[in-house]
């Protein structure tokens, strides 16, 4: 399917975990984000659910089978999806993936082949945490400083309105 060592190099660089299944379900191509995060090695002409087995699941059989026909790209939500494919070391307590599916043609032989891709959303789970809270600790700040502003406040507007009086 990856014509050429520039192509296969530039997906092995990118973040992002990249399988391509081929139509018979074997992996293609697996790039070496997905090898180390997901510790998986050897995967190339395994059957794809064999080596995830997470996946080996009807919802995800019939979608792979789905995009393998030329149908739509599906996306996983990390909402509605725990963990499709297990990042051993990953910081558990804020793990969190989303994972697309969808169809690739090889421009020689037409065969459709399934691209799927994981990212890892980790990093920004735990940045949206920490920045939750550092909203909330502003909320706190701004209700302590306006109840102590207020009151020197509505004293210095008494004494103005009572030399307005005189």
């Amino acid at each position: 399917m990856i014509q050429n060592d520039l192509g296969e190099k530039i997906l092995h660089e990118i973040r992002s975990g990249i399988c391509i299944v081929a139509p018979h379900l074997k992996i293609a191509f697996l790039n070496q984000s997905l090898e180390r995060n997901a510790q998986v090695s050897g995967a190339i002409g395994k059957d794809f659910f064999e080596v995830f087995p997470n996946l080996d699941k009807h919802i995800y059989r019939d979608r792979l089978r789905q995009v393998l026909e030329g149908g739509p790209p599906f996306v996983f939500s990390p909402k509605i999806h725990k963990c499709l494919i297990p990042f051993p070391e990953a910081e558990q307590a804020y793990f969190t993936q989303e994972c697309y599916l969808s169809a690739a043609i090889d421009p020689n032989t037409k065969k459709t082949y399934a691209l799927f891709t994981v990212h890892d959303l980790t990093h920004q789970n735990r940045r949206m945490k920490e920045l939750r809270g550092l909203n909330k600790l502003k909320d706190r700040l701004m209700s302590v400083c306006s109840h102590d502003l207020k009151t020197p406040l509505n004293a210095i507007l008494g004494f103005s309105e009572i030399m307005l009086m005189d």
